[in-house]
């Protein structure tokens, strides 16, 4: 089958296209900046879909059989691949041949205008194999049209719980005419989206760009921090997930957005377990949680497009809804992600920052019956130690986190008495700082939380592990990157827990309780260069001198005038 070649997709390009529908929805439509994601996203998650569907079904023509156009028979193919195919299989009620269509289809679809019943002929004239294509029957009236009666035959409950959230067809047809309409469609034409010419990074960041300049509700707005690529693979890389011999490793987030943190741990296993997805999908079970349905609805699509199948998604406020919702069409059970308590291996999150009600007052009210506040309730504004009591109560006896959090939760005083008990409980069991600047909707510099359950009494003793990893990163445009030689330094490092002086090392519990309990890296890990002495009498005298002379220049030119 030939479908042309196409260069390698980078999150630029991505993101051109984005905006160039975004200057579509502004300039010629009737729509504003926040109607953008509810066009862009389902477009691109449709494009996405399809192209995806259509590399796949190529890959195994191709590698199924001694591939040569005169010799397969597409029909029968399509036929053995609608029993067989999980990820992407179609209803047996729908003729199989809609499993054929491609973009390119609805790009060229015909006009007609009585919606009389036709029978479309997919593929273009000029394709080799066209006579090798399967044909629809089909009253659509127009490409629109078609698009939607395309996704009709779509057996997803992801995809359609998506289009259904964004409220696509309403706000496609009510934000941009008709020829408007075509003209986003053929915007999508101008890339394949293959993996082999995007790989999932691009659409991960191209979300989070969209989201972060156009939803009303997201970015700083929305008190929500998107996790940068680099951030989440490197924190990945430092948990270093290990599967057991014998069970069900279960993975974790309650703050799971669009669900990057589990795409890079199962794939973290794959690439050092030598582990395929079918194998993934039956040792490996992803637990997950989002306040945001739209959110949420993105991240077990992004789970579905990486063919991660075990997985287990809640539409819930982890905070105040620990234990039920009744808004989940995942499992169809009425139940949170509190049901998972001390049953989840590993949990990796970026909770919201700054939450000024995080929901003290359930909290407050339930603390004698859920096990997560026996730690203290957090005071108002302090909403990140709700979620850490909340991830350490989740965890197995011997379960362990990272969490990404600002650095004021290493040292603030309001939390000091919920510090000092995960302190000598031994659940804080590394401390990283990591550079400013590094996330798209806030400068703001921030740490990780290591966490760890079933400590001995001797590792409780030894202390906690800290690193100064603030440095390590690569300027790029307005944003720092943590890659490049010196962060994969402190990946090994952290690995490997070596001390290395000026960057990192143990504090033991003593030391702790001398120091209040403070979880500062700043002041357990410094060079001798940080320790410069200043003589505070010849400081006081310079001040003086900078005084007299910033009073002589102001005289001068007041005699000026």
């Amino acid at each position: 089958m030939a479908r042309g070649k196409f260069e390698k997709l980078t999150f630029s390009d991505i993101q051109k296209t984005n905006w160039s529908i975004a200057d579509l929805i502004r300039d010629k439509g009737n729509g504003k900046n926040e109607d953008t994601p509810n066009i862009v996203f389902p477009l691109l998650t449709l494009k996405r879909f399809l192209d995806l569907r259509e590399e796949d079904k190529l890959k195994r023509i191709r590698n199924s059989i001694d591939y040569q156009i005169e010799d397969y028979d597409l029909n029968e193919y399509l036929e053995y691949y609608q029993t067989n195919d999980k990820r992407f299989r179609i209803r047996n009620k729908t003729p199989y041949g809609w499993y054929d269509v491609e973009w390119e289809d609805i790009i060229r679809f015909p006009e007609n205008p009585d919606s009389l019943e036709i029978e479309y002929q997919l593929g273009a004239y000029d394709d080799e194999d066209r006579e090798h294509r399967l044909s629809v029957k089909t009253t659509a009236k127009n490409k629109i049209e078609f698009l939607f009666a395309v996704i009709e035959t779509f057996d997803s409950h992801i995809i359609k719980e998506m289009l259904k959230e964004y409220r696509f067809e309403q706000v496609f047809r009510k934000m941009l005419k008709p020829q408007d309409q075509e003209e986003a469609l053929s915007i999508f034409s101008k890339c394949k989206y293959y993996l082999e010419y995007a790989d999932e990074d691009v659409f991960g960041d191209a979300y989070m760009d969209i989201t972060a300049r156009f939803a009303a509700s997201g970015g700083k707005k929305g008190g929500e921090f998107f996790t940068p690529t680099e951030l989440t693979k490197a924190v990945t890389r430092m948990t270093a997930p290990v599967i057991s011999e014998k069970g069900i490793y279960k993975i974790g987030d309650p703050t799971a957005g669009a669900c990057t943190f589990m795409i890079y741990a199962a794939e973290y296993l794959k690439d050092n377990f030598g582990m395929k997805n079918e194998d993934l999908n039956y040792r490996v079970k992803f637990i997950t949680q989002e306040k945001e349905k739209s959110s949420e609805i993105f991240g077990q699509l992004n789970l579905a497009l990486h063919g991660f199948q075990n997985h287990h998604s809640y539409h819930a406020n982890t905070i105040t809804q620990w234990f039920k919702t009744d808004n989940n069409f995942s499992t169809g059970e009425d139940k949170a992600i509190g049901a998972w308590e001390g049953d989840i291996d590993l949990i990796l999150a970026n909770p919201p920052y700054g939450l000024n009600d995080y929901g003290i007052d359930y909290a407050e009210t339930n603390k004698r019956d859920e096990n997560r506040w026996q730690y203290g309730v957090p005071p108002k504004g302090e909403g990140e130690y709700a979620f850490l009591a909340s991830i350490i109560n989740l965890l197995k006896k011997d379960g362990r986190a990272a969490v990404i959090l600002p650095l004021g939760t290493l040292f603030k005083d309001s939390t000091k008495n919920m510090r000092q008990k995960f302190i000598e409980l031994g659940y804080v069991d590394a401390i990283v700082n990591m550079p400013s600047n590094m996330f798209l909707t806030t400068g703001i510099p921030v740490c990780v939380w290591f966490l760890r359950k079933g400590k001995t009494e001797e590792e409780i003793a030894k202390g906690v592990y800290f690193m100064d990893a603030s440095e390590c990163f690569e300027k790029e445009g307005k944003n720092n990157k943590f890659k490049g030689e010196k962060a994969e330094n402190a990946i090994e490092t952290f690995v490997a827990r070596k001390e290395v002086e000026g960057f990192s090392k143990y504090v033991s519990l003593e030391d702790l309780k001398d120091n209040n309990f403070t979880l500062s890296v700043s002041r357990y890990v410094f060079s001798e260069s940080d320790e410069e002495f200043i003589d505070i009498k010849e400081l006081n005298n310079s001040i003086d001198q900078d005084y007299e002379n910033l009073l002589n220049r102001s005289k001068k030119i007041t005699n000026l005038f």
